[in-house]
């Protein structure tokens, strides 16, 4: 029996052993297909090819280096980059585990979706970069400069960012999971929807960030300094604010600090009208608040806590 094969215009012919269909003989189309050439892209290298420490040596020679160069979906793992100069350069994609970037200048770079897990970029300067669904994981960026960057959708659990320059940072979907932010700064940063549960921000200093719809559960801000800064549908359950300092901090709606430890934060011109704080421990209060949502009032620093008016 015949069948038509629609498309090609031919027939399959089936044996009377019912083995599967085939071809009585090669067609047109499926020549045209074999003869046709592999697309390969000369500009992408693997690392483990002879040639592309050699190759990236060489450009380093050049006029202007390494800045501008498209790198998309190299593979760099295990590369050492330090001091590269790698300003306004295409990383989108590339595979960066276990690199060495330290004091690299990525000004400007594009490394949307690029791969720096274990990577050290210590000292790296990635001001006004794409970070953009990077994968970051247990990352070195201890005292790295992310001036003006950003980091929507960018995962980076465990991440050391000690030291660490995040001013104008924006950030949507951000993972800092159990990430160090130690003595960073974080001037004009904003924070939407970014999950840092477990996160350690111990004397960080935030002025005029704002931050939606983030979580901080069991985050740890001991020494910490928040000026002028502005959280909405923020949760920091059980977090540490041991001799933190909030001055002109507005909690708006939707803000949970239950559980947390505030005994000894220093509250300054703060505007907390709105927020839950059954059983957290308060200046002032000397024991955890009762449960419900309680008002708190600031009057010089001291802490007051009433029935909502």
């Amino acid at each position: 029996m015949a069948y038509p094969l629609t498309g090609l215009n031919k027939r399959i012919i089936i044996n009377r052993q019912g083995q599967p269909p085939f071809f009585p003989r090669p067609t047109m189309i499926f020549q045209r297909i074999a003869a046709r050439p592999l697309q390969v892209r000369p500009t992408r290298f693997a690392a483990d090819e002879p040639h592309m420490a050699d190759q990236l040596s060489a450009w380093a020679r050049e006029p202007g280096g390494l800045t501008g160069r498209d790198l998309r979906g190299c593979d760099l793992h295990g590369m050492v980059l330090d001091d590269a100069d790698l300003r306004g350069a295409n990383l989108a994609g590339a595979n960066l585990t276990g690199a060495s970037l330290r004091r690299a200048n990525l000004g400007g770079a594009m490394l949307r979706g690029a791969v720096l897990t274990d990577a050290d970029c210590s000292g790296a300067r990635f001001a006004v970069a794409c970070l953009d669904g990077t994968v970051a994981e247990c990352c070195r960026l201890a005292g790295a400069d992310l001036t003006g960057g950003t980091a929507n959708g960018a995962r980076w659990p465990g991440a050391d960012l000690s030291d660490a320059n995040l001013a104008g940072l924006t950030a949507t979907g951000l993972d800092l999971t159990h990430a160090v932010l130690d003595r960073s700064r974080a001037r004009g940063m904003t924070l939407q929807d970014v999950r840092a549960d477990y996160s350690r921000w111990r004397a960080a200093r935030w002025d005029h960030v704002s931050v939606c719809d983030t979580t901080f559960t069991r985050a740890d801000f001991r020494q910490s300094r928040l000026a002028d800064c502005t959280l909405d549908s923020t949760r920091l359950p059980d977090s540490q604010w041991d001799a933190a300092r909030w001055c002109r901090v507005t909690l708006g709606f939707g803000i949970s600090l239950r559980g947390a430890v505030m005994a000894t934060v220093q509250f300054d011109a703060c505007d907390a009208r709105a927020i839950a704080l059954a059983g957290a421990t308060l200046a002032g209060s000397g024991r955890p608040t009762p449960s419900g949502r309680p008002a708190l009032t600031v009057v010089g620093g001291r802490v007051t806590i009433g029935p909502r008016s």
